[in-house]
């Protein structure tokens, strides 16, 4: 066939290969969409500074639907505008900025949680349905704080306040639902709603507006019952709009909830130390009776707590402490409670029982509650049970502990046999559950001493290393190997997972830190440090990795090329632990000369030393909240500082030997340790 043959073809078909072009098109189309749904949803990581993304706008182009944005600790000053179903979550309403103003718009599905808004026009939601706001706090908006238009939209548990033109404002054709959320302080009305809107109000406090509470005009329809209207200004007191409150024709109800601790349902446990004052933080959650909308009298009442031999209380019980609330804030409140634990008394299964006190409902007076009548015993058969908190029978004493990335399991490393000659022999693993107490799973993982546990943050592989020099990759639900490690020429210390999971950390008394990829087991690098590596931490971010070594040095290194960033000197002796705060903006260590110190990982820089004593300080653990730091001698004791002021807060006294490793359980609730002594003990009330 010549050119010509060919030309007068491709005009012949002309029509037919552009179709079949296009159809070619539209399946590549398909095929990588459905490989990207393949993919399934991803979580973007935003903070300032060495993170994949430093700002929100540019997480939000490369975020796909159903994605979620992580946000660090940090100011953002941009606008964000949202018009895909994502989750953009904060690491807490007081310490996540955003300093531009964020706009939800044409979407839906959408969750915002964890935030600060300060921008100028504050929060805007418009055409757009299923959002959630939660734990938020927008506030300095020269607009209403909240503008929600022709959009179905649930807050919840948020605060909007110091705004200038009011708190929340619902335009025409919205439906709406708040629960739990403060409107505060706002020049301006605390909610407004305009015709045709649907609001429904559950337990909201509407306090020292300019404004009315809530002013809702024709055709606005409202529902829910238990909010607060007090000292709200109103301007003009005859405006129809403005929904009056009204007192209430009979008392609320009140309950308590834990913080700190998830237990599974039907359980209810603290883990109380023989002689130890028990910190337990709760959660006052009150509820406004008689049906109403608004109601403007202020509550106080006082908490009671008894220890009583089991569920029945009597008036023989014996009062531990309480707590006395004046003028209940919100709808609900947090607060701590300490209580004495006499340890003649303590066993497990005691209950103690909270009795509440208010609007003279509900006695408190332990003699008097067989008068109270049904619906005030319902109440004040409430309680929790308080559990021993030592697992002991460990001759060896205990190496390692490590809580699941859940909560819901401890691990912890003994040694079974035991002699003189040999040494260890038999390096065991045990699963328990920490609130019930109950053992899970135990097998035997090494044959030799067992020094290092870590979970993998995203799953439920857990990683040992040992005597033996190897390191193992378990499956912790099946208690079965899944791999195994043998390149260290030592025993192996210490191990870490970056926050992705994807890399595992080991550092070795053979003077090297060895970085494995967890899911294929391969061996990324070996940093040779020179000195046995005593502990190892990734930063939050996965960025840099931070050793301690025999040498008396803390070193900090890239972690995605093995480069030494820098050297830290301070410590006149092995460090024996390190570990980055949850915001990466610290990093402690502890060691051998009795001191713990703070450093900047950005600088390198030091920042100051916690305290001096004679005996090793063998470990250290951040509090996943961040305002503690805690720390386990070689006498037997547990210091817990506060970050802020450098101070002691807390001395736990319970070992009667080293402690070797200390663990916070992921919710902050409890705080394990094992020790020399041959047990486990669990502290909580954080």
């Amino acid at each position: 066939m010549n050119a010509l043959t060919c030309l007068q073809a491709l005009r012949r078909y002309r029509w037919g290969l552009a179709l079949l072009f296009l159809v070619l098109l539209v399946l590549a189309a398909l095929s990588l969409k459905a490989a990207l749904a393949l993919q399934g949803p991803q979580t973007l990581l935003v903070c300032p500074d060495r993170c994949p993304f430093s700002s929100l706008e540019e997480a939000l182009q490369a975020a796909r639907p159903g994605d979620t944005l992580w946000v660090w600790p940090g100011v953002y000053p941009e606008d964000v505008r949202i018009t895909q179903p994502i989750t953009l979550k904060g690491a807490g309403a007081k310490r996540v900025t955003l300093e531009g103003s964020l706009e939800v718009e044409g979407t839906q599905g959408v969750t915002l949680s964890g935030l600060t808004i300060q921008g100028r026009f504050g929060l805007t939601i418009r055409d757009s349905e299923r959002v959630v706001l939660r734990d938020l706090a927008v506030e300095w908006s020269q607009t209403a704080g909240v503008t929600i238009a022709h959009s179905a939209v649930a807050i919840e548990e948020s605060t909007v306040r110091h705004n200038l033109g009011g708190g929340v404002r619902v335009l025409e054709g919205s439906r709406v639902r708040l629960t739990a959320n403060a409107l505060v302080s706002n020049q301006g009305d605390g909610l407004e709603i305009s015709g045709d809107s649907v609001a429904q109000l559950e337990q909201n406090l509407f306090r020292e507006n300019a404004g009315c509470a809530v002013r809702a005009s024709e055709g606005a329809q409202l529902s829910g019952e238990g909010n607060r209207d007090i000292d709200n200004q109103r301007a003009n007191p005859a405006d129809e709009e403005c929904l009056p409150a009204i007192e209430a024709s009979s008392p609320g109800d009140l309950w308590i909830e834990f913080m700190g601790l998830k237990p599974p349902p039907g359980v209810r446990a603290y883990h109380g130390v023989v002689g130890q004052p028990l910190r337990v933080r709760v959660r006052i959650h009150y509820t406004l009776g008689g049906g109403l909308l608004l109601r403007a009298q202020p509550l106080s009442f006082s908490v009671g707590f008894y220890l009583s031999p089991d569920e029945q209380v009597t008036s023989d019980d014996l009062r531990l402490g309480g707590v006395q609330i004046e003028d209940f804030a919100g709808a609900l409140q947090d607060v701590e409670v300490t209580l004495v634990l006499p340890s003649d008394l303590l066993a497990d299964g005691t209950f103690v029982s909270w009795r509440p006190t208010y609007l003279g409902a509900i006695v408190d007076e332990a003699d008097e509650v067989e008068e109270s009548d049904e619906a005030n015993n319902a109440i004040v058969r409430s309680g929790f049970l308080v559990r021993r908190s030592q697992l002991a029978g460990y001759p060896g004493g205990v190496r390692a502990v490590a809580f699941s990335p859940d909560g819901g399991l401890l691990a912890f490393a003994f040694c079974e046999a035991v002699s003189e000659a040999k040494g260890c022999s038999r390096g065991k693993i045990q699963l328990v559950l920490p609130l019930q107490g109950g053992t899970v799973r135990a097998w035997v993982a090494h044959k030799g001493q067992i020094r290092a546990l870590a979970f993998r943050p995203d799953g439920g592989w857990l990683a040992s290393g040992a005597d033996d020099g190897t390191i193992a990759l378990w499956d912790a639900a099946a208690g079965q190997e899944l791999r195994r490690w043998q390149g260290h020429q030592d025993w192996v210390s210490s191990l870490a997972f970056s926050l992705d999971g994807w890399l595992l950390a080991s550092g070795s008394w053979d003077g090297t830190i060895k970085l494995w990829t967890a899911g294929a087991g391969r061996l990324m690098r070996t940093l040779a440090v020179g000195a046995a590596v005593l502990a190892v931490a990734f930063s939050p971010d996965g960025r840099l990795l931070a050793s301690g070594s025999a040498d008396g040095l803390v070193r900090l290194w890239d972690a995605e090329t093995g480069e030494l960033l820098r050297a830290l000197s301070g410590h006149e002796g092995w460090v024996l632990s390190v570990a980055f705060s949850p915001d990466g903006k610290l990093l402690a260590s502890s060691g051998r000369d009795g001191t713990v110190r703070l450093w900047d990982p950005a600088s390198g820089r030091p920042l100051s030393v916690l305290g001096e004593c004679e005996d090793w300080v063998r470990a250290v653990a951040f509090h996943p909240s961040g305002r503690l730091l805690a720390s386990a001698s070689d006498d037997g004791t547990i210091t817990l500082w506060d970050i802020e002021t450098g101070e002691v807060q807390r001395v736990l006294q319970g070992h009667e030997g080293w402690i070797f490793s200390i663990a916070f359980s992921p919710d902050g609730g409890l705080l394990a340790s094992g020790s020399r002594d041959g047990t486990v003990r669990l502290w909580s009330g954080f």
